[in-house]
């Protein structure tokens, strides 16, 4: 059964946002925990856990298709970290966060030009383990 095109886009925007939702409560929880350097390698694998489990729960001939559930997930979320971190450098070239020392002030530009590179980190890794999920793990469900 075709869905209309604003249902499609209405489900493309949920998944988005929910991935911006879990990348950013990860990236809150480094911050407020103060967790260690290293930590921060590791933690977008948890993130790499909650999109297969969404990949498992899509097929071809449900609701959404995993190349739908991979731009929404993944694709879309790193174009908006990488329009945004590139924004906020073209607009405040000056930030800390674009220093060499990457601690800013707190300045609520700083804080979005971080998170943006989060993003970026975050999606990165999804997309590297879709292609190992998509080749390895989901052809043996």
């Amino acid at each position: 059964m075709e869905q209309s095109i604003p249902k499609k886009l209405g489900m493309l925007a949920l998944l988005t946002a929910g991935s911006l939702f879990a990348q950013t409560l990860l990236w809150v929880a480094y911050d407020y925990f103060q967790m260690q350097v290293w930590v921060m390698g590791a933690l977008p694998l948890l993130i790499c856990l909650l999109y297969h489990a969404v990949q498992l729960d899509s097929g071809t001939d449900k609701l959404m298709g995993r190349r739908f559930v991979f731009a929404g997930a993944c694709l879309l979320p790193l174009l908006l970290g990488a329009a945004l971190g590139l924004w906020m450098y073209w607009k405040y070239p000056g930030l800390e966060v674009f220093g060499g020392t990457g601690w800013g002030g707190g300045v609520i530009q700083e804080i979005i030009a971080k998170y943006s590179a989060r993003y970026l980190l975050t999606s990165g890794y999804l997309i590297l383990f879709a292609g190992l999920d998509a080749v390895y793990f989901l052809r043996r469900t």
